[in-house]
């Protein structure tokens, strides 16, 4: 929680630095330190988050499941922090610029809200099948569901600005780097859905495998003890 309240204030600097009318697509350009400092700190917040996990976890799933708890909080968090302080977003299709590493992650609001209810909600369900307490073992069909259901949402928030630096690559120099006319004017219209939501459904079949197995695990427990 209190990453997320210090995000949104960072959010909050930022924003009145280079968008004192209000935060709207499309992007402007920064200055290259300005960049490097932000790609730092996003990778910092991560670790943070990471070590939270670390400590929290008893073994290697639930490390990843409690980063992925503290992750969706914070995320939600900054969102309500944002929202606090300077009324934004609009609405939750209100598009956002998610993270700059290593290039702008964009979509509407609530893509990134549902996947941080999707990762309290996996954490929720490895702490109740014992995974906290009993060495795991997760079928690979649950970790290949997991993985690609991550890379298609990823897809989805990567999709338009790596088509943009496909077709336009950014030019550099001695003094710093220039943004070609096409990213300084573009303004998403279109999220890709179909990408987010066939990730979102990978990841929940992979929830759903998980689930089932654990019921099944405690009904031939009970078949035994009777």
């Amino acid at each position: 929680i209190s990453m997320g309240i210090l995000e949104a204030v960072v959010a909050y600097y930022l924003r009145l630095l280079y968008f004192p009318e209000g935060f709207a697509f499309p992007m402007k350009q920064i200055p290259q330190g300005v960049l490097y400092a932000e790609w730092a700190r996003e990778a910092a917040t991560i670790v943070m988050l990471a070590a939270v996990g670390i400590i929290a976890g008893r073994n290697r799933i639930m490390r990843f499941a409690y980063f992925l708890l503290v992750f969706g909080i914070w995320d939600i968090v900054y969102y309500v922090g944002l929202k606090l302080l300077v009324n934004w977003p609009d609405s939750l299709l209100t598009w956002d610029l998610l993270f700059l590493i290593p290039i702008p992650w964009i979509s509407p609001v609530i893509a990134p809200v549902i996947c941080s209810v999707t990762m309290i909600v996996l954490f929720i369900i490895y702490r109740k099948v014992g995974y906290n307490t009993s060495p795991p073992l997760l079928k690979k069909s649950e970790i290949i569901l997991l993985f690609a259901g991550a890379f298609f949402i990823l897809a989805s928030f990567l999709e338009d600005y790596t088509l943009l630096l496909l077709k336009n690559p950014i030019s550099h120099s001695y003094d710093g780097y220039q943004l070609p006319e096409e990213l300084l004017n573009f303004i998403p219209g279109k999220f890709n859905w179909l990408l987010f939501i066939a990730g979102e459904t990978m990841i929940i079949i992979s929830m759903t495998v998980t689930v089932m197995g654990y019921r099944r695990k405690i009904k031939g427990e009970q078949s035994v003890s009777s």
